[in-house]
């Protein structure tokens, strides 16, 4: 996102993952720069500091419309858009959050923002600065609980991936090269089902269980 008329840098969604085929074929086997995280599977929204009007500013692209006020409930930004935190976090960084998708509706589960990425802006130029780095700042581990950190995975190989499925409930696997950034995911074959069932009207998913029930598909 860049200022207008300046066309200055302001805030960066980290860039779309790789396929996995095409991650292995740069990257033979999982060695000790590439790292295996929690996938968080939601809508992206970036935290800024603007520094034309010294305030920070909030995006999303999601289609969810009341985002950026779930945002700003979860980290307990006012009416007047303050929060202690905002004072102590780096203002030349841009910040990318995912909120997680609460499939089940419960309410132990409601609007998770996972940090996901963080990027450096100076002179018009982006530095990428690696999980395994911002993470480990104390700003962002005194307000872990309120923001939230993926889960960390220890695998030696591409193989072990499809094992892991059974024993931990998440979306998914997230690989990253933490020299360049560079990411592929492994969807949770229960995340792809409630993707596509997500996007199906629910009479006609209700219909089809009642046909189901009734033995007449």
């Amino acid at each position: 996102i860049y200022s207008y008329p300046e066309q200055k840098l302001l805030s960066y969604f980290p860039p779309k993952s790789l396929e996995y085929n095409q991650f292995k074929q740069y990257h033979n086997n999982i060695t000790s720069n590439i790292t295996i995280s929690e996938y968080i599977n939601g809508d992206m929204i970036n935290l800024i500091y603007d520094d034309r009007c010294e305030r920070w500013s909030i995006f999303s692209q999601s289609n969810i419309t009341n985002i950026v006020d779930r945002f700003k409930k979860a980290i307990f930004i006012n009416e007047n858009d303050y929060t202690p935190i905002l004072e102590y976090l780096p203002k030349n960084n841009t910040y990318t959050f995912k909120l997680k998708n609460n499939y089940m509706k419960n309410n132990s589960n409601i609007d998770k923002f996972y940090l996901i990425s963080v990027y450096e802006i100076e002179n018009n130029m982006l530095k990428y600065i690696p999980y395994t780095e911002y993470e480990n700042w104390s700003i962002l581990r005194n307000i872990e609980g309120i923001i939230h950190f993926r889960k960390k995975y220890d695998i030696a190989c591409y193989e072990e991936l499809v094992y892991i499925h059974d024993i931990d409930d998440i979306d998914g696997y997230l690989l990253t090269d933490i020299n360049t950034g560079c990411t592929t995911k492994v969807l949770n074959a229960d995340t792809t089902i409630r993707q596509v069932i997500s996007k199906i009207n629910p009479y006609y998913a209700y219909e089809y269980l009642c046909l189901r029930r009734i033995d007449k598909l």
